[in-house]
This record gives structure tokens, C-alpha cells and sequence, in this order.
């Protein structure tokens, strides 16, 4: 009598996964095959093994990996392999780790003589889209000729191009995206010419 070893073979593939910087994911799949299957899971083509970070659970259909406390590193191409004596067969989900947006450089203070130009400039990184609006107090500036805001390479800039007595105050830089939100802010001064 033949007796034909079934290959191991994924039956629910690891799926693609978005997950919010600090919080943890879930990869699984489901499997069939005859015993005894080998399993190896990878992150960029590097063996992954059960430590703090990463829980392995594994059953006998079924495997998961847990990755705590997403951090930037995490974000990578992760595989899992199963393996028998008749075969084997892999499997591939990309996380993606996303942060809100965040200030790398915050305003500072700015002080300018009356009818000088000046600028605000801050840096951000975050997941994009990133949306940023500029207040001062709590009235949403809009560009004029007078006052450009740009925001090009996560560096978010208002340049007030010629300055009055009436800029003087608390200027805000706002930056939102899809995860949460952020705000810096800064007091400007105006001198009278000397």
C-alpha cells in the first residue's frame, strides 16, 4: 500500500498590516500537512525567534507572530515558511508602522524690527499625509501677499514679508494626519526702528 505525505501548504496566507506606532500586530496563517512541519518566520530575510519583542505561537494548523510596541524598525517585509518532508511552502505580509505627526524643531521666539521681514520654521516627522495650518492666536491664518506659509520636506515655514505692529503676538503651527495631531507655538515681537 502507498502512502503519499501530504506537503506542507498555507491555507490562509499572512495578510499586508498598518499598525499606530507603540501598539502591537497580529500576523497569522493557517496551514495543512503532514507532521512533522518545520516553521520559520523572518523580518527582512532575518530569522525571527520568540524573545520580548516578538511571541510566536504556533499549533498544528495554525501559526501567529505578535510584534509588541511597534517601533520605526518594525516596519518591514515579514515571511513565514512551513516545511515537511514532502514539500514546503512560504508566505509574505509587508507592516507598515504609522506615527503621528511630531515636532523635530519646534518655533522658537522671533523678535524683528517694524517693516522687516520674518519667518517662523518648524520640522516635523509623522506617517503623510501631514496637514498644517498656521494660527495666530486662535485666528487660522491664510496666505496673502504678505504672509506665505509653505510646507515642503517636513519643514513647515510662515514668512510674514513685511511686519507691522499688529503681527505682534502668539503664532501656532498645527500639524495633523490620519493618527493624530500636534502644535508648536511662539511669541513674535516687533521693534520700533531705532
Amino acid at each position: 500500500k502507498l502512502f503519499v505525505k501530504e506537503p506542507a501548504v498555507f491555507q490562509k496566507k499572512l495578510k499586508d498590516s498598518s499598525i499606530v506606532l507603540g501598539k502591537s500586530v497580529c500576523l497569522d496563517c493557517t496551514y495543512t500537512g503532514a507532521p512533522e512541519i518545520k516553521i520559520r518566520w523572518m523580518k527582512n530575510g532575518i530569522a525571527i525567534f520568540q524573545s520580548e519583542k516578538h511571541i510566536l505561537t504556533t499549533t498544528e494548523t495554525s501559526c501567529i507572530l505578535e510584534i509588541l510596541n511597534c517601533i520605526r524598525d518594525d516596519d518591514a517585509k515579514y515571511t513565514c515558511e512551513v516545511e515537511n518532508d514532502a514539500g514546503m511552502d512560504v508566505c509574505h505580509a509587508e507592516v507598515k508602522v504609522l506615527e503621528p505627526p511630531a515636532f523635530v524643531q519646534h518655533l522658537e521666539p522671533l523678535e524683528i524690527t517694524i517693516g522687516d521681514p520674518g519667518f517662523f520654521e518648524c520640522a516635523l516627522t509623522g506617517t503623510p499625509e501631514i496637514k498644517v495650518s498656521w494660527y495666530k492666536g486662535d485666528t487660522k491664518l491664510r496666505a496673502t501677499p504678505n504672509c506665505k506659509m509653505e510646507f515642503v520636506n517636513n519643514v513647515a515655514r510662515m514668512e510674514l514679508k513685511k511686519t507691522t505692529l499688529s503681527d505682534c503676538g502668539e503664532f501656532i503651527c498645527k500639524a495633523e494626519n490620519k493618527i493624530g495631531a500636534c502644535s508648536s507655538k511662539a511669541m513674535l515681537t516687533i521693534q520700533e526702528r531705532k
